[in-house]
């Protein structure tokens, strides 16, 4: 066989060039491959426009920290990125709620890619990341979706400054936490949906700034969708990173059970209605500070008890009704109907939540041990955690119908070490999913 000519040679390693280029521009457009792809699972089959959510606390590049993701393998930017752009457009939703959004020019290159745009706000100039709406705005797929127009308006809530009807509504701590709302018409036809999404304060013992702060919002997004008569009748979505559990004040009030546990929520919320320095310092006043003589259970860093001026005026009655019926949870009222799963919280039993909890006792109380939520939505070496949900309103007296769900990752694929983690997710979060049929 004679040997090949220069020319031939030349000619095979440039097809050789020419076959790696296209194997690398392939793997470029499908990135969803680098993350562990999960499923929509069928609840019900209930008619109606089908419509699907998903919410995501993103975890900011600027705050991730080594100390936080210890044996993680996906915490620089340049590792991220390609992971967080593979999760925002894989799984085909129609509206997304977004959480700890940063490197926001990179997110909407990904996102207007897939054909959606969005709404960005961080509230203060000074925070390193904010909140994010997105919406389909444009079909790129054959099997065509419901698409959506820019928001007719949008709305921030600061939540260190909201009133309730006019009043001072008692903020114990300065969080600069902030509500994003948006109104988005249906392309091309009548009606539309309210979004809303939020990250609450972090800090768990201070469970009353929690309460305080949805309660809030509840209150506010009401008002929102009562502005525009045309937008009573839209289905209301309200979505984010909470960062409480489903047995706790804030989960009880957003979902309507206040009154079923007001006691419980009293005496939870009692120990965290304190001021904080923060709020002193902004009113340029001297700080105060609990003394001996004060109530030990009280006792928080830096604070101090209030006082009828600092308009700590939510009784836990007050909170219970402004909430009022509150909002359906997705994933609590219909991951029930996915069998042969232990994901749900209930499976958790006495198992710890942070790294350095002991094993507990199982709970007895029935927001534990009856609760359909995902048994976590945080998921590190530190923290296992259910933090994050998908809530909706009524319209015309009843909830929308859930059709579908988005599974979880199965908990072998997570490992001890948690996420962030290469090949599967980017964020210490789960991003969850609901398709509804409005």
């Amino acid at each position: 066989m004679p040997k090949p000519t220069p020319e031939e040679i030349e000619r095979l390693r440039a097809e050789r060039a020419a076959k790696n280029a296209a194997k690398q521009a392939e793997a470029q457009h499908k990135p969803q491959n680098i993350i562990y792809e999960r499923q929509w699972i069928p609840v019900s089959d209930e008619p109606g426009r089908r419509v699907r959510v998903v919410s995501w606390n993103i975890l900011a590049q600027g705050l991730v920290r080594r100390s936080l993701f210890p044996g993680s393998d996906c915490l620089k930017v340049a590792q991220r990125i390609p992971l967080i752009a593979a999760e925002l457009c894989k799984y085909d939703w129609d509206i997304g709620c977004f959480q700890e959004v940063d490197c926001v020019k990179d997110h909407a290159k990904a996102l207007r890619a897939a054909g959606y745009e969005y709404t960005y706000n961080k509230g203060y100039d000074s925070k390193q990341h904010g909140l994010m709406i997105a919406w389909r705005a444009r079909n790129i797929h054959d099997a065509p979706r419901q698409c959506f127009c820019s928001p007719a308006s949008t709305r921030v809530i600061c939540l260190d400054d909201a009133k309730l009807n006019e009043r001072t509504a008692g903020c114990s701590r300065l969080t600069r936490n902030i509500g994003l709302f948006a109104a988005l018409p249906y392309a091309g036809e009548e009606g539309g949906v309210i979004v809303a999404t939020t990250h609450l304060f972090w800090h768990p013992r201070y469970r009353y700034e929690r309460a305080r702060q949805v309660t809030l919002l509840v209150h506010e997004l009401e008002c929102f969708r009562n502005s525009m008569p045309q937008w009573q009748s839209w289905p209301v979505i309200f979505a984010g990173d909470f960062n409480d559990q489903p047995h706790s004040p804030t989960y009880t009030l957003v979902t309507g059970k206040g009154r079923d546990y007001a006691d419980v929520i009293d005496k939870e919320l009692g120990d965290s209605r304190v001021i904080d320095a923060s709020v002193d310092i902004a009113a340029g006043r001297e700080p105060g500070t609990i003394t001996e003589g004060g109530d030990p259970d009280r006792v928080l860093d830096a604070c101090r008890l209030p006082e009828p001026d600092d308009g700590l005026l939510y009784s836990t009655s007050e909170l219970i009704d402004t909430c009022g019926d509150g909002l359906e949870s997705a994933y609590g009222s219909m991951y029930k109907h996915v069998s042969g799963t232990d994901l749900y919280f209930m499976d958790r039993k006495g198992a710890t939540e942070r790294y350095n909890d002991e094993l507990r006792e199982p709970s007895t109380d029935p927001r534990e041990t009856a609760s359909y939520e995902p048994k976590w939505t945080l998921y590190s070496s530190l923290f296992r955690l259910t933090l994050d949900y998908i809530f909706a309103g009524k319209t015309r007296d009843a909830y929308p119908n859930v059709t579908a769900l988005l599974s979880l990752h199965p908990e072998q694929v997570l490992s001890e070490r948690g996420i962030p983690k290469q090949g599967v997710c980017a964020s210490d979060h789960i991003m969850i999913g609901a398709e509804y049929a409005f």
